[in-house]
């Protein structure tokens, strides 16, 4: 008997301690998307950490995420629960962490929410969160778009999970939809050739009372006509984001009204700035006058040069500097780890 019983106090600390050699192992916190799995590209991690920062900024929240293969057995809670206390997400003062771990081979997700945030963050709008925005993305394989709309979802004060049902999309009033989208068509295919025609009958005026102006070496630059978009981007544009204006102008009237009023400004800036030169001599004086002190200025800097016909042109220095300054440079992010804990609050799905 004392044989039996020794053997089985043995054998449970021998699966005691495998058990807990199989646990995860909770890494060091680098901010803020940590991808054990390697899920994600370096661009796709920056653009959520990009999301993570605007949450921090706008809505005071310190966001992270722990993507990980497999949970080895432990529950996804105590896993979150973990990596959050160890990371100590959040303000030490605030306690406004939000932690989102994705374990990729069970297909479940956890929001863990800090003790300041379970007033806006409740566990009943983590859930609907992780089962309608987070399980929609990632049954469609969209990783990132899922982690980035679920932070979204959680900034939005007025979430609620029938915004993102299926059936509601499907009952929108089509009669909402198509007037932003035609003046959207409007703004990027006509909007161009009326500024164009504008300006050429302004330029006309010009000339034929004061065509002294235009004896200026600097007024074919003051005469260039706004660089309009080519014809495949504006087929690209009429797709993306025309499609998405047809989207969200079904769900709110307002939305709608906001997409037209913005096509409005557009289409005012648009017309000012192709014509702003041209409006009277002096409008027309004060722009021969920046030119002439802009090539002077490039040419002080090596970046112009003066032909024998007195134009100005750009020198291979410039085009040097103005192709080094377009390389994308790297950008740090700031941490989200500040001493917070959390409250155990939150809520588990899978998808």
């Amino acid at each position: 008997m004392k044989t039996l019983l020794h053997m089985l106090i043995l054998s449970s600390f021998f699966f005691s301690n495998e058990a807990s050699c199989n646990n995860v192992e909770i890494p060091n916190f680098t901010s803020n998307v940590v991808d054990q799995a390697g899920i994600l590209s370096p661009s796709q991690i920056e653009t959520i950490n990009e999301a993570l920062e605007q949450a921090k900024l706008e809505s005071s929240i310190w966001g992270a995420v722990f993507i990980i293969d497999s949970l080895k057995g432990e529950s996804i809670e105590n896993v979150a629960d973990k990596t959050f206390q160890k990371w100590q997400l959040g303000n030490r003062e605030l306690d406004n962490g939000l932690l989102l771990v994705l374990a990729m081979e069970e297909r479940k997700s956890r929001f863990e929410v800090g003790y300041g945030l379970e007033g806006n963050i409740t566990d009943t709008k983590s859930k609907s969160i992780l089962e309608t925005v987070l399980r929609k993305h990632m049954r469609e394989g969209e990783v990132d778009k899922a982690i980035i709309e679920s932070f979204h979802a959680a900034m939005d004060s007025s979430f609620s999970a029938n915004t993102f049902a299926d059936d509601e999309k499907s009952e929108l009033f089509p009669y909402r939809r198509f007037p932003p989208y035609l003046v959207f068509l409007f703004c990027i295919w006509f909007i161009p050739m009326i500024a164009k025609n504008k300006k050429r009958r302004m330029v006309t005026k010009l000339k034929n009372h004061h065509p002294e102006l235009f004896q200026n070496q600097h007024s074919k630059h003051v005469l260039r006509v706004t660089k309009r978009a080519s014809i495949p981007i504006r087929l690209f544009l009429t797709l993306n984001p025309g499609i998405f204006i047809i989207v969200l102008s079904g769900f709110s009237i307002i939305i709608g009204v906001i997409s037209i009023l913005a096509c409005g400004l557009f289409s005012y800036l648009y017309l000012r700035k192709a014509c702003i030169n041209c409006r009277s001599a002096q409008d027309f004086k004060n722009a021969l006058a920046k030119q002439e002190k802009y090539w002077y200025e490039m040419q002080a800097k090596g970046y112009a040069e003066q032909d024998k016909s007195g134009e100005f042109n750009y020198t291979p220095a410039y085009h040097k500097y103005k192709n080094s300054r377009s390389s994308r440079s790297s950008r740090g992010f700031s941490s989200s780890s500040g001493g917070g804990s959390s409250g155990g609050g939150g809520a588990s799905s899978s998808w």
